[in-house]
Parts: C-alpha cells; sequence; structure tokens
C-alpha cells in the first residue's frame, strides 16, 4: 500500500522559553507562522510458497519546514527524513521458525542560520530463531544490532541478545520461563534525536547480562 499526506498549519503566536535556574518561563509573541509537513510511505509484501517465506518492503519520506524563534529572528527550518527496511519471516521446518527485519533512517535538518545541514543516521537489524521440540517447549533466541552516526557523538555499534526457555504443561494454565538477558553484557547505548536544528543525544545504563526465572498464569 502507499500513503501519502500533506498539512499546513498557520499561527500567530510562537514561544519562547527562558530558564533562570530551576525556573522556567514561557513567553508568547503574536508572530504569523507556519508549519508544513509531507509525508510519502509505503508498504510491500509477497508470500512465496514455495519457499514458506514471507517477504516485506517499506519506506518512507518526510519533508516539512517551520517558523520558529532563534537569536530574536524569525528562522525557517527545513526537516527532511528517509527511511526504508525490509522483513523476512521464515518456517525452517516443522520445528524451526526464523525472523529477520532491517531498518534504515536518515534525518537532516537546515536553516538560514546553517552553513552545514546537521544530519544522523541509524540502522537496526533484529534476528530471531524459534525451536519447537515438543508440544510443551519452547526455546527462543533473539539478538539486535543497533548503528547510529552524528556529527555531535561518536559513531557507535551496539549488540543486544536473550534468549528464553519456555515451558507449558499439558492442560496447565501456569507458564514456566528461563531467561537469559543481556546475553553479550552490552553496558550502555546512545541514541539521538534531531528536530528543528535541535540535536538531543541520550544516553542509557543498561542491567548487565542476567538470568530470570518467570512463572505466567493464563485464566
Amino acid at each position: 500500500n502507499i500513503n501519502v499526506a500533506y498539512s499546513r498549519n498557520k499561527s500567530n503566536l510562537l514561544y519562547r522559553q527562558l530558564f533562570n535556574g530551576s525556573l522556567e518561563s514561557l513567553i508568547a509573541f503574536l508572530l504569523d507562522n507556519y508549519v508544513n509537513r509531507f509525508t510519502f510511505s509505503g508498504r510491500f509484501s509477497k508470500y512465496i510458497i514455495d519457499w514458506k517465506t514471507s517477504l516485506g518492503f517499506n519506506y518512507g519520506y518526510t519533508f516539512g519546514n517551520q517558523q520558529q524563534l532563534q537569536q530574536n529572528s524569525l528562522i525557517t527550518f527545513s526537516n527532511k527524513n528517509y527511511n526504508g527496511g525490509i522483513t523476512i519471516s521464515s518456517k525452517l521446518s516443522g520445528k524451526f521458525t526464523t525472523d529477520y527485519a532491517a531498518n534504515y533512517f536518515t534525518y537532516s535538518s537546515t536553516s538560514q542560520l546553517q552553513k552545514v545541514k546537521n544530519t544522523i543516521s541509524s540502522a537496526n537489524q533484529n534476528f530471531s530463531l524459534n525451536y519447537f521440540p515438543s508440544v510443551k517447549w519452547v526455546i527462543r533466541f533473539a539478538a539486535e544490532h543497533y548503528y547510529f552516526n552524528s556529527q555531535f557523538a561518536s559513531s557507535a555499534n551496539y549488540f543486544f541478545g536473550d534468549m528464553n526457555l519456555r515451558y507449558k504443561p499439558k492442560k496447565s494454565k501456569i507458564d514456566y520461563e528461563l531467561a537469559l538477558q543481556n546475553v553479550f553484557n552490552t553496558k550502555s547505548f546512545t541514541s539521538a534525536l534531531l528536530l528543528n536544528n535541535i540535536e538531543t543525544v541520550s544516553t542509557y545504563e543498561l542491567r548487565p547480562r542476567q538470568v530470570l526465572f518467570k512463572m505466567s498464569f493464563s485464566f
């Protein structure tokens, strides 16, 4: 399917934030301004019977511009976002299934104040393998690779993984699960967001590798 959308909003108010220690003030200015946004996206999928595999492809493009106050002037910011991805789901045999997904994103922002546009690129891959040795048992391994590149933070690759062993007795309302989380013992990861010439870089501390035992009850 294909999706196309366009919007334009006009306003006569703009706001400016002022900080004084822990206090924040919001000042309103009577100024005509606008926000434009255009989005084009789509997804295609195909199931191949002979391979017992489903293939998917998605894409998207977003362009927008809007006016904001910066350095006491009314500045127009332009943003462009691109993304594309694929998905593959396959039944390898009566006991194995697998899923794979990959996505790539690019964000860029420019204005009259900038000589060089700000750009962030990121990509992530997800892979999972499920094994069904019997009706009662499920063994699952899942892994993720995340990469990002930014002008204001060091480029980095991160790897995440989990393993799960689940057992459900016949005619029982209780599931038992043993999980090994953060297989690669990743300590932290960093992500970035770019919006209207403002880049926000966030770093998250992760729990170390751990083993969990869970019991789930269904009514």
